[in-house]
Order: C-alpha cells, then sequence, then structure tokens
C-alpha cells in the first residue's frame, strides 16, 4: 500500500496506545555476558538475561503449538536443578475439575487465623519434598508441592524437563520413584506422581489477594540436600503481571518479593501468613543484585495442573501459522500460514507481524503462545496487525491444536 501520510511503521505501531510501552530492551548482538548497549524499545517490558544456561525444546507431551517453538533457558548450579536464575540490565480463582482427584479445598481465612513463621512452617512442611533427578548428563535436586493425598506432586517444568528418573523423598526420609504426568515449558509448571497414599496436601490460597509489603515465607532445598526445608521470610514487592523474560523464552504472572530462594527451590512454595500456597518459586535476579525473587501466581499454575493431571499436556487452540519474534518493533512475523489452520481462512497474510491479541500487546512468540492458554478451539479473537505502514484489525476462530506428528 502507498504511504500517503509518509508515516513509518515505528510510528504507526507506536500510536496504538497512548502510554503503553516505555521501557528498555537490551542489544541483542551480544550471545555472552552481560548486554552493554541498551537501545530503546517502546514495546520492551523487561531485560533480562541467563547468567549460565541450558536451552530446551519442548512442551509437554507430544505438544505442538502453531507457532514457532520456545528455547527456554535454565540455570543450573553445581549439581541443583535451581531457580532459573537471571541477570538484569537496565481473577478469578479456579479450582480444578471434579476429575482432579482428592483435592484440597480452598479454606477462607480472618486476621485472627494469622500464624507466626514457625507456625506456616508446621502447617506445611509434610506437604513439602524433595525432588532428585538424574539426566543423561547428571543429576540435581529440587522442590515439589504435594497436591493430592493419593502421590500428585507440583514442581517446575525445568525441573523434569531433562529427567532420565525422578525421586521424591517426603519429610520423614521415605523415597519413591516417580512418574511424569507431563509439564508445560510455556507456563513452568510440571505434575508428577507417586504411589503413595494418606499423604499430607497442601493448602492452596489465592494470590491475586496479596498487597505490596505482605509477609510471606518460603521453603525449599538450597545450594545441597542435606539443608532440606530451609525456611526463609520475607515481603510481596510487587505483583508482576504478564511479565516477560524475553531471554528466557516466558511470559508469567508473578509475585515479585524479598524471600531468600537459591538453588534447589524451584518448585518449592511461597506461602502467605495463613500458611497457603500462594505462588510457586522459579526465578532470581543474580549477579550484583539481592532480595529480587519470582513466584508463579497460583492462580495461574492450578488450571494448568488441572489439565496436566487430566490429560498429560495443555492444549493450546491455534491461530494456525509458524512465525517469529520481530526484533525491531516487537510482534510476531507470520512466516507461513498453514493449510486448513485458522489463519488460511482468515485474512491474515505472510509477512503481518501481529502486535496484540483481543486488544493485549504481544511482543514475542512466546507472549502469543502464552496468551493462547487463555483461550479455546472455537474462540473469536481480535488481531492487530501490522501490514507495511497500515495497522489492521483481523477476526479469526481458533482451532484445536494439532500434535507434534501431524
Amino acid at each position: 500500500m502507498d504511504n500517503e501520510n509518509n508515516i513509518t511503521p515505528e510510528e504507526n505501531v507506536n500510536n496504538l496506545t497512548e502510554t503503553e510501552f516505555e521501557v528498555v530492551q537490551p542489544d541483542r548482538s551480544a550471545t555472552q555476558g552481560i548486554y552493554d548497549n541498551i537501545q530503546t524499545d517502546p514495546f520492551a517490558s523487561s531485560n533480562v538475561h541467563v547468567e549460565t544456561v541450558e536451552t530446551k525444546k519442548r512442551s509437554g507431551k507430544g505438544f505442538w503449538v502453531a507457532a514457532t517453538a520456545v528455547l527456554l533457558a535454565l540455570c543450573i548450579i553445581t549439581s541443583s536443578i535451581a531457580f532459573i536464575a537471571v541477570q538484569k540490565n537496565g481473577g478469578q480463582f479456579k479450582l480444578p475439575t471434579p476429575s482432579t482427584p482428592e483435592y484440597a479445598p480452598l479454606t477462607a481465612y480472618t486476621t485472627d487465623d494469622l500464624l507466626t513463621v514457625s507456625q506456616v512452617y508446621d502447617k506445611v512442611a509434610e506437604s513439602i519434598v524433595d525432588i532428585m533427578i538424574t539426566t543423561p548428563t547428571g543429576g540435581g535436586f529440587a522442590t515439589g508441592i504435594i497436591y493430592t493425598t493419593n502421590g500428585y506432586i507440583v514442581t517446575n517444568a525445568h525441573v523434569v524437563d531433562s529427567a532420565k528418573t525422578v525421586t521424591v523423598r517426603l519429610l520423614d526420609g521415605t523415597e519413591y520413584p516417580a512418574e511424569i504426568i507431563g509439564y508445560d515449558s510455556y507456563t513452568e509448571v510440571a505434575v508428577i506422581k507417586i504411589e503413595a497414599e494418606n499423604l499430607v496436601p497442601a493448602e492452596f490460597g489465592e494470590s491475586s489477594k496479596l498487597v505490596v509489603g505482605e509477609q510471606i515465607v518460603a521453603i525449599g532445598t538450597p545450594y545441597d540436600i542435606t539443608l532440606t526445608h530451609t525456611t526463609s521470610d520475607g515481603i510481596v514487592s510487587a505483583i508482576r503481571d504478564d511479565f516477560t523474560f524475553e531471554d528466557l523464552g516466558l511470559t508469567l504472572n508473578l509475585i515479585q518479593h524479598t524471600a531468600s530462594i537459591n538453588p534447589g527451590n524451584s518448585g518449592g512454595p511461597l506461602l502467605n501468613m495463613y500458611g497457603q500456597v500462594i505462588g510457586i518459586n522459579t526465578i532470581k535476579i543474580v549477579d550484583d543484585y539481592e532480595n529480587i525473587g519470582f513466584a508463579i501466581q497460583i492462580e495461574s499454575v492450578l488450571p494448568i495442573v488441572e489439565q496436566l493431571m487430566n490429560n498429560g499436556k495443555v492444549d493450546r487452540p491455534q491461530i494456525g501459522i509458524s512465525g517469529y519474534t520481530e526484533p525491531t518493533l516487537g510482534g510476531v512475523v507470520v512466516a507461513e500460514i498453514v493449510p486448513g489452520g485458522a489463519a488460511s481462512k482468515s485474512d491474515l497474510k505472510v509477512n503481518d507481524i501481529i502486535t496484540k491479541i483481543d486488544g493485549v500487546r504481544v511482543k514475542t512468540i512466546e507472549e502469543l503462545i502464552t496468551r493462547l492458554g487463555g483461550y479455546k478451539a472455537g474462540d473469536t479473537v481480535e488481531l492487530s496487525i501490522l501490514r507495511d505502514v497500515d495497522v489492521l484489525t483481523i477476526t479469526l476462530t481458533l482451532q484445536k491444536a494439532a500434535e507434534t506428528n501431524e
């Protein structure tokens, strides 16, 4: 199309909203170490990179999404399957369906029921487990949370995504081999199971009710397996919805907090002062920064747990494209339209840049994939796209995701 007003693509995308995008993005010419050159990007929401990384390209059992798969960068320190450690430069609560077995229901509390840190530990200690894994190249350990009385356990996806064997150790020292039920690398959630009965499941709260400054507790196994059930406390520093770690390929709903978490805390609980799990510890900013830890909000975790328990994977609907992240403006470039897919039945074209889905900004392929997790096949969505210098809106109906071998 002709550019009658001489408006550049950058100006056109910048005008999508008035004050939506303000932060900076690192110069991606760097491949190792700290990014030294920072350049303005009106769409960047966070700028982080990994201190020590190992990349994975997996997402559940036989799971495929209709856009390019994400490379997940993990921090492995000594033998620990830690949290994801990175360096910085520059709802509604949904209970599982009845098919989820023996779920510990949500309990309402008042301020009269607040516990001390030691009381929180006493309440939940039996519901927290050590997870020991072996991989083709070694092994490590992490933390998990008992979800049901009959052995379902929640942890992080990066804990088990390359595991050859998984062993769970309870508070009393009893060890069980564990089966990986499923994991989802886009949300960093995994479910494993041991053959045991009469376990003590954790109680789950509502992270949506947290306020900045509220006291919280973290429990896990940092540094060495002998330091099992290490407990620390802190406060909620901020609630970070849709927070993107671009180098990790993750966009998550997070609780930023000051409780001490270290290698081995991955998959362990962040608790409120009623002893309820309100987050899963996953990421920590390292290097010259202190007390910047992140836990995934529990409202984001439980629907994924439900799908993994019932299906072994997360079913996301597809747009019906292959694509990649546009590095300058931010967005998803349509590289190919899958024949018979949802996009093929719409006005979407190759080389279009998807910038929003239902009015929500998407800057990377990973953000688009994460957003699709909130929809089901048959839902109609509006995509904001940049085509040459024009901003257009395209409506399409999402379809069921294909399997990897299709």
